[in-house]
C-alpha cells in the first residue's frame, strides 16, 4: 500500500465512511488554496495550536476539524507536498454506490466495506449508501462504471 493510500485510509477511519466523500472534497479545497508559501508557513509554525489558528484564519468553519487536524498532521511531518499526490490519487478513487430497498445494519455495512475494499486495496474508495424501495429486496452495487444488480426488481424484470 502506498504512503498516499495509507494517509487516505487513516482519514477515512477518522471521519467514517459516510463523511469520507465530503472529506475528500474538503481536502481538494485545501490543496487548491494552500500554495507553496502557505504550505511552508504552516510547516514552519511552532506548534499544533499555532497551525490550527492559521487554518482557522484561512478557512474558518469551511473545513471540518478533522481535515484541519489532518493538515496539521501532514505539516508536522513536513508532508504537505503530498497534497498534490493525494489529489491525484483522489482522481483515481473508486466510487462505490450501494443501493438497497431498506437500510443496512452498521455490521452489514462494515462487512460490505471490508469485502469491497479487497477488490483493489491501493485505491481510495468513497462509499455512498442509497435507499430505493423499488428494488423490493436485494442489493445493487455500482463501482465506477460497473454495476452488479442482485435486486428482486432486476430478477423480476427478466421475465
Amino acid at each position: 500500500m502506498s504512503v498516499i493510500s495509507t494517509y487516505l485510509k487513516s482519514l477515512e477511519k477518522i471521519v467514517g465512511q459516510e463523511k469520507f466523500p465530503m472529506a475528500l472534497k474538503h481536502l481538494q479545497i485545501a490543496k487548491n488554496f494552500l500554495n507553496s508559501g502557505k504550505k511552508e508557513t504552516l510547516e514552519k509554525a511552532a506548534d499544533s495550536q499555532t497551525k490550527l489558528k492559521m487554518l482557522e484564519d484561512w478557512f474558518g468553519d469551511f473545513l471540518t476539524n478533522e481535515i484541519k487536524h489532518f493538515l496539521i498532521l501532514l505539516s508536522d511531518e513536513q508532508k504537505l507536498s503530498l497534497l498534490d499526490d493525494i489529489s491525484e490519487e483522489m482522481k483515481n478513487a473508486k466510487e462505490v454506490v450501494i443501493t438497497t430497498a431498506k437500510p443496512l445494519s452498521d455490521q452489514l455495512k462494515k462487512w460490505l466495506i471490508d469485502e469491497l475494499n479487497k477488490i483493489d486495496i491501493d485505491k481510495a474508495v468513497a462509499f455512498k449508501w442509497c435507499l430505493d424501495p423499488a428494488l423490493i429486496a436485494g442489493i445493487k452495487i455500482k463501482i465506477n462504471d460497473r454495476e452488479i444488480d442482485n435486486s428482486v426488481q432486476a430478477k423480476l424484470s427478466m421475465f
